[in-house]
């Protein structure tokens, strides 16, 4: 999550107000998957749907009772999934683990229902939306037209309970050694909780909700908040920065596109939750493959792996436990970056096949580690930390904290 104070647009440095743009348009509804020439009447659901009267229609759906009912089983089932862990959480923590996230689901449904999260973003929509309100007596949410983003505000308001989670995390960790096991269990257990959600609600509120619910479970394990610290190094004409920034908002469709691949060249793959094309695990590949990215771009950006190697590392350690075989690693980062490469120009690629590379050495550092069937003659790993050429240079740079 972002700090309060990185969404303090007016301190913050242009970098990273440059970067919340990107980063905000991740999670804006799609209104062109929306059939509206084919259904016209799909303009007044929509319009009813966003309508206070709609909107508590849709949080009735969602009690407060029935999320503390849901956050309990899901820790259940999480913790069934992840049995294979050494040390397993043990029930006080998978307990306070679940009163976070029913924090902040209750937090998310509120804000839905005040109309503090507008949902609608297209000038286009929007005035569609405001002649049917009008007709039907009804009125746009004022989140509408604050000029502050959903996301912005979503994020600003879920800090210090995400952080109370997070902070949970850390604790928990006194039980197991295992961070990124753990931080996979978490953002496991926020993924049954919005299949429960999106199972309660109509086609149009789940469009109307489901960025909403897909944000709290990605910024548990996106370094988003190291990635604007890391921006607010660069200046306002830094290369490296413009890519980032173009990149940012076309992670879902790279990361869309790199399951493909990997379904196509891995049709008979099955981890412990089953093969690729399994919904549960093409969800959770595609939310991983978006993290990744964002990995990536922290590395372009601080020109180094260093703060990306433990979590790297950890993440590759966590898969043989869950069956995932070796040959999907070592796919990974190659099928990725080709996907990226597809999308920048010739003159960018300096900016990412360092990094690429670097992290790729990283999940190969740890294989040799823990696949002793790995032939160690086809292993070049070098023994010290993996190192990038230095592309970013010094006049892209300026020295400014991230407030």
């Amino acid at each position: 999550m972002l700090s309060n104070v990185d969404l303090e647009l007016v301190e913050a440095p242009s970098s990273v107000k440059r970067l919340l743009n990107a980063w905000t348009q991740v999670y804006s509804s799609n209104f062109q998957t929306l059939a509206f020439a084919s259904d016209p009447e799909l303009y007044t659901k929509l319009a009813e749907a966003i309508s206070p009267e709609g909107r508590a229609n849709t949080a009735a759906k969602l009690s407060k009772n029935m999320i503390a009912l849901q956050c309990d089983m899901a820790s259940i089932q999480t913790n069934a999934v992840y049995t294979y862990m050494e040390n397993t959480i043990n029930p006080a923590e998978i307990r306070r683990l679940s009163q976070m996230s029913y924090k902040i689901y209750t937090c998310l449904i509120a804000l839905y229902r005040q109309g503090l999260l507008g949902t609608v973003s297209i000038p286009a929509i929007e005035r569609s939306l405001t002649k049917f309100c009008s007709e039907s007596s009804s009125s746009v949410p004022d989140g509408l037209s604050d000029g502050l983003s959903d996301i912005e505000r979503l994020s600003s308001v879920l800090e210090p309970i995400v952080l109370e989670f997070q902070n949970a995390h850390t604790q928990a960790q006194t039980q197991s050694d295992d961070h990124q096991a753990l931080l996979s269990w978490m953002t496991t257990q926020l993924n049954f909780c919005n299949q429960w959600i999106m199972g309660k609600l109509t086609l149009i509120e789940q469009f109307l909700l489901s960025p909403y619910l897909k944000f709290v479970e990605e910024q548990i394990s996106h370094p988003w908040r190291q990635v604007c610290v890391a921006a607010a190094r660069h200046s306002a004409d830094s290369p490296v920065l413009t890519l980032v920034e173009t990149m940012i908002p076309l992670s879902e469709e790279i990361a869309q596109s790199t399951c493909q691949s990997l379904v196509r060249l891995l049709p008979n793959h099955r981890s412990r939750r089953g093969g690729l094309t399994n919904p549960g695990v093409a969800h959770s590949c595609i939310r991983d493959l978006k993290t990744f990215q964002a990995y990536l771009w922290l590395c372009a950006l601080e020109d180094n792996v260093v703060s990306v190697k433990d979590r790297l590392s950890g993440l590759c350690a966590l898969l043989p436990s869950m069956e995932v075989k070796w040959e999907l690693t070592e796919l990974w980062t190659q099928v990725l970056e080709e996907e990226v490469l597809r999308r920048i120009e010739p003159s960018q690629q300096d900016y990412v096949l360092p990094c690429t590379a670097a992290m790729h050495q990283i999940f190969l550092n740890t294989r040799m580690q823990l696949d002793t069937s790995y032939p160690y003659s086809l292993f070049k790993a070098e023994q010290s930390e993996p190192q990038l050429t230095g592309n970013v240079s010094k006049e892209s740079m300026v020295t400014h904290p991230c407030k």
